[in-house]
């Protein structure tokens, strides 16, 4: 969950009651990490290829963001894409994540990070799948 201001505050407040501290710091490093993914991911040129390859020549994601040398402006693009899909009820599921399909992470060069919307455990079920893409090219 990506939340700013006072329901972040009030939300913070209500774990803290109920003493679910963990399940908040849990929260917080799940969105850090998703985050990092994402401001990777959407730096132009970068993909699931290039991304394993960051990956292992400058291990952890932060290493990756400062050598990127993002500007503000992209992060808080990114922070507001991130924001606007929690208000939508859209989730960040990222490979490493035990929700993730294993059918799809089975895939080489699969998405680092998917989205989703809805009864989340469906995608661990037997499914058919349709792939395309964005930027799709004339045939």
């Amino acid at each position: 969950m990506f939340i700013s201001g006072l329901k972040k505050i009030n939300l913070l407040v209500y774990f803290l009651l109920k003493k679910d501290c963990r399940f908040v710091l849990q929260s917080f490093f799940v969105m850090k990490d998703i985050l990092n993914k994402l401001l990777i991911l959407r730096t132009s040129g970068i993909g699931p290829v290039k991304y394993k390859k960051l990956q292992d020549e400058f291990g952890a994601d932060e290493n990756i963001i400062e050598h990127l040398s993002l500007s503000n402006d992209f992060i808080d693009s990114v922070k507001r894409e991130m924001e606007q899909a929690y208000n939508l009820g859209i989730e960040y599921i990222s490979d490493d994540d035990s929700r993730y399909p294993a059918s799809l992470r089975n895939i080489k060069n699969h998405p680092i990070i998917i989205s989703a919307r809805g009864h989340i455990e469906t995608l661990s079920k037997k499914c058919v799948s349709i792939v395309g893409t964005r930027h799709s090219t004339a045939a």
